[in-house]
């Protein structure tokens, strides 16, 4: 027989559950990653944003290099020091963007 004090192991399911939506009892809460109403991770920067919408004014939306400069001159300001490699971390700024574009 077992010792009154000792209790038994709690069920498997305990504490795994998926927090509950406020507004729809007994419904998981989603999150904007998981319904796909948002990006997962960090907001994106401003210099991005600003890039995005020069980009959707272009006629020819590849044709976005000559935004470098005004790009990283905005990100100076946002952030104390410049990305590693400047030029890389615009190209995916860029291509990130266009992959948004193109894919809704």
């Amino acid at each position: 027989t077992r010792p009154a004090d000792i209790r038994p192991p709690a069920p498997p399911t305990m504490g795994t559950e998926a927090p509950k939506d406020p507004l729809v009892p007994g419904k998981p809460e989603s999150t904007a990653a998981s319904n796909g109403h948002g990006p997962a991770g960090a907001p994106p920067l401003a210099c991005n944003i600003w890039l995005e919408g020069q980009i959707a004014a272009l006629a020819d939306p590849y044709d976005f290099t000559h935004r470098f400069a005004e790009w990283l001159r905005q990100y100076i300001a946002l952030r104390p020091e410049p990305p590693a490699d400047p030029r890389r971390s615009f190209r995916r700024a860029a291509e990130a963007i266009l992959k948004r574009r193109y894919r809704r």
